[in-house]
């Protein structure tokens, strides 16, 4: 039965780790997020910028934007709309610096039980 249940649970985290780098094109910005934002040929837009705990985050002209939930294309994508009106066609790349890591929790019949970082 232990035999069984640790196969089961092998998989299952290979599973898992197979998956992490297909999602990683569709990663979601999260709060506690540090990106980097710049505009091409505006040295005065740019700037690294922390997801705030309400998903949001603040940038030259525009104002309070919400981040959390949009993919960086996304984000770019609504920076450059809202930049367009005083900038004429903005070049906004945005970079992903540091993310918050994704955590999991092993319990039960283990050797280590505890909490692991997926990197």
């Amino acid at each position: 039965m232990r035999r069984k249940f640790s196969i089961i649970l092998m998989i299952f985290l290979i599973l898992i780790l197979i998956k992490i780098p297909v999602l990683a094109g569709e990663y979601r910005l999260n709060s506690g997020d540090q990106i980097a934002i710049s505009v091409w040929g505006h040295s005065d837009l740019q700037q690294d910028a922390i997801i705030g705990p309400d998903g949001s985050i603040t940038f030259p002209l525009v104002g309070e934007v919400e981040a959390a939930g949009l993919t960086i294309v996304e984000l770019t994508d609504l920076l450059s709309e809202k930049l367009s009106e005083y900038v004429i066609e903005p070049r906004v790349n945005i970079s992903l610096i540091k993310y918050q890591q994704l955590g999991i929790l092993v319990m039960g019949e283990v050797n280590r039980p505890g909490t692991y970082q997926v990197k």
